[in-house]
């Protein structure tokens, strides 16, 4: 178990829309992807003549709101414990007893306690001991046998032990693993003003996507630049990418796709000017849980806007100085400015284009 992971104990965690998955800010602790669960809530009736003390801690998963169904079987004490449900729920006796609960949970994640507790007993041919705790949603789970003052006659009940959730905090982004493909293939060109100021072109192919290593970054630089969260920002950000950089020897003409501006300008990580520090810990993962939340909503920006046949916003025309211009007809990236302007639409030819 990682030294730096901490582990939770909220009494809920909201679940996100789409998934069955924390909110940003919490992550499922897991191993190559599978979750890291506790120890089934079952030790099945044998002698031990031993003072036994068990704890569990972690979270149930609920996908759908609903009433949950909770059986607890103990000799000596089972304690069920599920604070924003209200449940507390004890055995007790000095043989094999149940108690029941039940309560209706809202789509989370629920904090979940149980401890047990066995008390040395003689003459040993009466130590024995024994727990389970059963979760349903679709009814009590049924009772098992309960011989008063006879736990070796008795039998817990009978179904799957409940297992929890580790929850812990901090930022994990769901970042792509494979190439996040355009609707379809966008057909892009260089502009660029000759010696004479004569404009010329140049065919300079088709993007059809871009890698997840470019995705996470141009997500990061969203985020980086406006982390504040403002929707609008957000897809204006990510409209340049999909249209164009801009940047280049002829800054204003130039066309550059995606693909070039990561390979040209993050690798050299010189982004100071967007929040470098902000971008470097996007990308390494490092950022506080309270910051997650606006990484994530980067990532849905881009999504978004990588998946339209259009980009929403038409950025695409880049000027050094925009002066005193209405800020709504531009967005800045780090030291550059592009206006909302149709000269070059979403990498559609120019109108004087001749083929």
């Amino acid at each position: 178990m990682a030294d730096d992971i901490k582990f939770v104990s909220v009494s809920f965690i909201k679940m996100k829309e789409k998934e069955s998955k924390p909110v940003p800010g919490y992550f499922i602790h897991a191993d190559d992807g599978n979750p890291i669960m506790t120890d089934p809530v079952l030790i099945p009736i044998k002698q031990n003549v031993n003072e036994r003390n068990e704890t569990w801690k972690g979270y149930i998963k609920v996908e759908k709101s609903g009433m949950h169904y909770f059986r607890i079987d103990g000799d000596d004490t089972l304690t069920l414990k599920i604070p924003h449900a209200k449940v507390d729920i004890t055995t007790g006796g000095g043989s094999l007893t149940t108690q029941t609960a039940q309560a209706n949970l809202e789509r989370g994640f629920h904090y979940c306690e149980l401890t047990y507790n066995n008390r040395a007993y003689k003459p040993e041919n009466k130590s024995y001991e024994g727990c389970i705790a059963i979760m349903s949603t679709a009814e009590m789970p049924p009772e098992g046998k309960y011989v008063k003052n006879d736990t070796t006659k008795s039998e817990l009940a009978s179904g799957a032990p409940m297992t929890l959730y580790q929850i812990a905090l901090g930022c994990r982004i769901d970042w792509p693993k494979e190439s996040v493909n355009l609707p379809s293939p966008i057909k892009w060109y260089e502009v660029y003003n000759d010696n004479d100021g004569n404009p010329q072109k140049k065919d300079s192919g088709s993007i059809a996507g871009v890698t997840a290593a470019e995705f996470k970054q141009i997500a990061c630089i969203i985020f980086a630049e406006q982390s504040q969260y403002n929707e609008q920002e957000y897809l204006a950000i990510a409209s340049v990418f999909r249209n164009r950089w801009g940047r280049g020897k002829h800054g204003s003409l130039d066309n550059r796709t995606v693909v070039k501006t990561v390979a040209d300008d993050l690798t050299k990580k010189s982004w100071a000017s967007i929040g470098g520090t902000q971008y470097q810990k996007a990308m390494e993962g490092s950022l506080n849980p309270q910051e997650c939340p606006n990484l994530e909503k980067a990532r849905e920006a881009l999504e978004t806007v990588l998946g339209m046949e259009e980009a929403p916003y038409t950025y695409d025309r880049y000027v050094t100085h925009p002066g005193s211009l209405d800020s709504s007809n531009y967005v800045t990236i780090g030291g550059h400015d592009f206006y909302k302007n149709n000269q070059y639409r979403s990498c559609d030819k120019p109108d004087w284009w001749v083929e």
